[in-house]
């Protein structure tokens, strides 16, 4: 109950999506008072373990990038209960600084769930940096499933071979399963040209319940206008969850001004209303600034 009515708002879980995907939210108005940032990351340093848990949760949720380093040296403290869940949150800022962090965190000799959350972060993070580390914890088989879910996530097309290799001989039936489904997202950034193939799988997902996450991020990635359409035409379904509408108003305002001529529309009428309100008032208040 606590979590829930701590959740962030509208306009700080889409700030927070774009810092994920790495994306830079400079220039934009902040979405979290200065003065909530400092209390929390000072209770990141509290003598209560769970509290410091809450508090990197509240962080990472609203994508306050600047408490990485923060939330990084408290997860390695000793006082932390649960530093799986700060490396869980340190995934979130979309900064591959703390690649090296949660890599070593990721090998942690005795504590699996930190293995597991670490690995999972680095899959969050979807940096090319951290290819080496993840084929290295997968085969000391320390959070192996783990690893193969990051490496289909980055989905670096030169992973091929040794994704095809875990494919052929794997050594259980879930690691084949996503072994597999890693072949099939680097194949697709392997093309000459990927966004066709993105904005389909975008199109058939956005029929169903749950929208592709990995390919809206990987065409946001590629900043190509292509992606509007789509984007938009999904924004005004009525099958999608708030969760996905913020997923694709953060899309929209990364593609500059055809992105917000879809964001308005969207804003006039349909489904996605509120959540596309959201996103221009805080895109013109920072122009305003």
């Amino acid at each position: 109950m606590r979590h829930r009515s701590e959740r962030p708002d509208l306009r700080q879980r889409i700030g927070a999506t774009l810092v994920e995907w790495g994306q830079s939210v400079d220039g934009l108005a902040a979405t979290v008072p200065e003065e909530e940032v400092h209390r929390h990351v000072e209770l990141l340093w509290s003598p209560n373990g769970e509290e410091r848990v809450r508090a990197a949760w509240w962080l990472g949720e609203r994508g306050v990038r600047q408490a990485g380093p923060q939330i990084a040296a408290a997860m390695a403290d000793g006082g932390t209960l649960r530093p799986c869940q700060l490396a869980h949150n340190l995934g979130k800022l979309g900064d591959d600084r703390w690649i090296g962090q949660l890599i070593e965190a990721s090998r942690h000799p005795t504590n699996l769930d930190l293995r597991v959350c670490a690995t999972d972060a680095l899959g969050d993070l979807s940096s090319t940096r951290a290819i080496d580390g993840l084929i290295d914890v997968y085969r000391r088989d320390l959070a192996a499933v783990s690893a193969l879910e990051a490496l289909g996530t980055i989905a670096e097309p030169g992973t091929l071979p040794f994704l095809r290799s875990v494919a052929e001989h794997p050594r259980n039936k879930i690691e084949q399963q996503r072994a597999l489904r890693a072949i099939e997202r680097a194949q697709i950034m392997a093309q000459a040209d990927p966004v066709p193939a993105l904005i389909r799988r975008v199109e058939d997902s956005a029929r169903g319940r749950f929208l592709d996450d990995w390919a809206v991020r990987k065409l946001v990635h590629r900043g190509d206008d292509r992606a509007v359409s789509v984007f938009a035409q999904a924004i005004g379904r009525h099958n999608l969850s708030e969760d996905d509408q913020i997923m694709l108003a953060a899309a929209l305002l990364t593609l500059g001004k055809p992105g917000m001529t879809a964001l308005r529309n969207a804003a006039a009428s349909g489904p996605a209303l509120l959540v596309a309100q959201e996103a221009i008032s805080w895109s013109q208040q920072a122009v305003a600034r």
